[in-house]
């Protein structure tokens, strides 16, 4: 009776502090998306690209004035076809070819993109519609560090092996506090078989929100789960319960002992 109450006790906890943990969590990613997106609505309404008319002059200005002072690894401005205009450092020379793009222009707003792996760097791109009299003239699109997201991921820490992790919408890890696993552009449902597993996937490309129990890396584990808003991501926490219950062996084979003890000790006033 002790051990079963021990372990569900453990369980329910683990489940109430893990769920607002994964949300905070999701906010701070939130939180780094939209100042990547304000610096973005700012350098779009630079007065010096702003405009129908602007020069290269002009716009290589701009574009070296933000590459100094962002953390970027290339920006450049695009023209409606997605053909460069102006680039600078490693950013795409054409947008034509990808998909991502196509959603900026469909919806003809800012648009956040799963990480690009070069050889040299990963990075996360966003672009922006270039406004003049309230009409697109031009795209804006910049290459973000990572570590936007990996300083966040790094940060988490819960339990033993606990870790927090990111997938696109098509199940891809995009998020990882080890950068070769992003790297390697890994599908989640291709590194767990398991069914358990799967359904905790489904719920989170659906972006819903929630925690569940299920063979994760091989492992029984606790995940919370909730979408990082303004994104097409979902974050996950995710904890084996081997962690927690190791502390909980230890706790019940001292109350054995103590129970022991305290017989042997009443047997002999008893006696």
């Amino acid at each position: 009776i002790l051990q079963y109450s021990m372990r569900n006790l453990t369980q329910s906890i683990l489940l109430d502090v893990l769920q607002p943990m994964a949300k905070q969590s999701a906010k701070a990613v939130e939180a780094n998306v939209h100042l990547m997106a304000d610096r973005m609505m700012a350098l779009a309404s630079d007065s010096r690209i702003a405009k129908k008319d602007a020069s290269r002059a002009e716009i290589q200005e701009m574009l070296e004035s933000a590459d100094n002072t962002y953390e970027f690894y290339g920006i450049g401005i695009y023209d409606q076809g997605g053909n460069g205009l102006a680039v600078r450092g490693d950013v795409y020379n054409s947008l034509s070819d990808a998909n991502w793009f196509r959603m900026m222009q469909e919806t003809d707003n800012l648009t956040i993109a799963d990480p690009v792996i070069t050889s040299e760097h990963t990075a996360i791109p966003i672009g922006i519609p270039v406004k003049s009299d309230g009409q697109t003239t031009a795209y804006l699109v910049g290459m973000y560090k990572y570590d936007m997201l990996s300083d966040v991921l790094g940060a988490i820490h819960i339990g033993q092996t606990g870790m927090a992790l990111i997938l696109n919408k098509e199940g891809v890890i995009v998020g990882h506090p080890q950068m070769e696993v992003v790297q390697k552009g890994l599908n989640i449902y291709d590194l767990d078989r398991e069914k358990s597993a799967h359904s905790i996937f489904d719920a989170m490309l659906t972006r819903e929100t929630g925690v569940a129990e299920g063979m994760v890396n091989g492992q029984e584990s606790y995940v919370a789960y909730c979408p990082v808003r303004g994104t097409h991501w979902s974050f996950a926490v995710e904890v084996p319960k081997a962690d927690y219950e190791q502390s909980t062996n230890i706790a019940l084979n001292n109350t054995i002992i103590g129970t022991f003890a305290a017989l042997i000790v009443a047997l002999a006033i008893i006696w």
